[in-house]
């Protein structure tokens, strides 16, 4: 059975053969999919909130979804949910990355939290909080290399920030778009970041 509400997101495995999507309440679950032929292979039930944004980790094994305040952790051949991230604050989690090495695992979350967090994907132990944005953060996304993490938020300035993600230091902001921003991705050979605002544009940037 496919989802009974809105489908808020979606990721394909590296494999190019699995596509995990989320749903919105009261649905708030998450669906794996075969890509061959759109075949439900599982749902994962253990949200309490809409599902808000997915990710999958780089060797295909992990899903990781955000919530409302929780970040989920799923094992992707059977579909167990192997621990829950919680938020400090119960803010909306809008963005998931996973780092290239798998290793961590970026989130980017709302009001009142308003922070990208970077999380060890093995246990889930919190490594550093990125403070910056005015509004609530959006999107994240990592560059190839893993070197640096680019976040979007909804301030009306300053509302792209890229981070050195070794020791969570700001880098450099692009300044350019007049409204907050959605979503955010690097190019796979990490020199152009791509950036969807509200100010109904896409913006490249050249990666810093």
């Amino acid at each position: 059975m496919g989802h009974t509400s809105e489908v808020t997101c979606v990721a394909i495995a590296p494999d190019g053969q699995t596509v995990v999507s989320g749903g919105y309440h009261p649905d708030n679950t998450v669906k794996v999919w075969r890509l061959s032929d759109g075949q439900l292979l599982r749902t994962l039930t253990g949200h309490t909130h809409a599902v808000y944004c997915v990710a999958v980790s780089p060797d295909g094994q992990t899903i990781v979804s955000g919530s409302y305040g929780a970040i989920n952790v799923w094992r992707m051949p059977d579909g167990a949910l192997l621990r829950t991230l919680t938020l400090p604050s119960q803010s909306q989690v809008n963005g998931l990355a996973v780092t290239p090495d798998g290793r961590s695992v970026i989130s980017a979350s709302g009001y009142p939290d308003i922070a990208v967090r970077i999380w060890r994907l093995s246990d889930g132990f919190l490594l550093r909080t990125l403070t910056g944005h005015a509004l609530s953060v959006t999107s994240v996304a990592v560059s190839p290399d893993g070197g640096t993490i680019v976040s979007g938020g909804g301030d009306y300035s300053s509302n792209l920030k890229v981070w050195r993600l070794s020791d969570g230091a700001p880098l450099t902001r692009l300044d350019g778009h007049t409204m907050g921003v959605r979503c955010v991705v690097v190019s796979t050979d990490g020199r152009t970041i791509f950036s969807g605002s509200s100010d109904e544009t896409i913006k490249m940037w050249q990666a810093p």
